[in-house]
C-alpha cells in the first residue's frame, strides 16, 4: 500500500489496474491519464467510477449545485488524445440516484423540524434564539447558509434535478495494450 496522493507516487509501473472510486475528479485532467499509463503494464487497466459534469450543469455561486468533477466533453476529450480504448461506458445516475434521494430526505427531515423550532424559541425563549441566531450567521457566511438552506428545505439533490439526470459515469477504460513499447 502507498499513503500518498496519486499525483505524489514515486514508484514505478507494472501494475495491472488504477481504480478510481469518486476520486479521478480531483485529479488534474492533464496528469490523470498520463500517470496511468506510466504505471500499468502491458494489457493494464483504468477503471473510473466518478460523476462528470454534463453539458447542461451550470454552478451557481450561491446555491449548491451537485455536479463536481471534470465536464465529461473534456474527458472524452483527454481519452481521444491519448492511446486507450474505451472498453465500457455506462451511465449509472439511475442507480445511484436513490442513495442520493434518501441523503436529501433525510435533510429535508431535519429542514422540517427547524422552523418549527426557532417559532419555539421565538416565542418562549426570544434571547437565546437572537443568540442562536447570531451564532449561526457569525459562523456560516451567507453563501454557506443559503447551501445549507438549499439541502435543508428544497429538492435539488435527488433524480428530479435536472443537473443528475445528465451526469455520465465512465467505470472502465482499457489500455490499448497494441499501442505500447515493451
Amino acid at each position: 500500500m502507498h499513503e500518498c496522493m496519486f499525483e505524489d507516487y514515486k514508484g514505478s509501473g507494472d501494475f495491472d489496474l488504477c481504480q478510481f472510486s469518486e476520486s479521478y475528479q480531483y485529479i488534474s485532467l492533464d496528469q490523470g491519464v498520463p500517470r496511468c499509463l506510466s504505471l500499468l503494464k502491458l494489457g493494464g487497466e483504468i477503471i473510473i467510477a466518478d460523476c462528470f459534469r454534463s453539458k447542461n450543469y451550470r454552478p451557481e455561486v450561491m446555491k449548491s449545485t451537485v455536479g463536481g468533477g471534470h465536464p465529461i466533453a473534456n474527458f472524452r476529450a483527454v481519452l481521444e488524445s491519448w492511446p486507450v480504448a474505451v472498453i465500457s461506458g455506462t451511465d449509472i445516475t439511475e442507480q445511484s440516484a436513490p442513495s442520493v434521494e434518501i441523503e436529501q430526505g433525510m435533510s429535508n427531515i431535519l429542514g422540517f423540524a427547524l422552523p418549527r423550532v426557532d417559532a419555539e424559541l421565538k416565542l418562549k425563549h426570544p434571547r437565546v434564539r437572537w443568540v442562536l441566531n447570531r451564532m449561526v450567521r457569525l459562523c456560516l457566511n451567507e453563501r454557506k447558509r443559503s447551501r445549507l438552506d438549499q439541502r435543508l428545505d428544497h429538492q435539488t439533490r435527488n433524480r428530479i434535478a435536472s443537473y443528475i439526470i445528465g451526469q455520465e459515469c465512465l467505470p472502465t477504460i482499457r489500455r490499448a495494450w497494441c499501442r505500447f513499447p515493451q
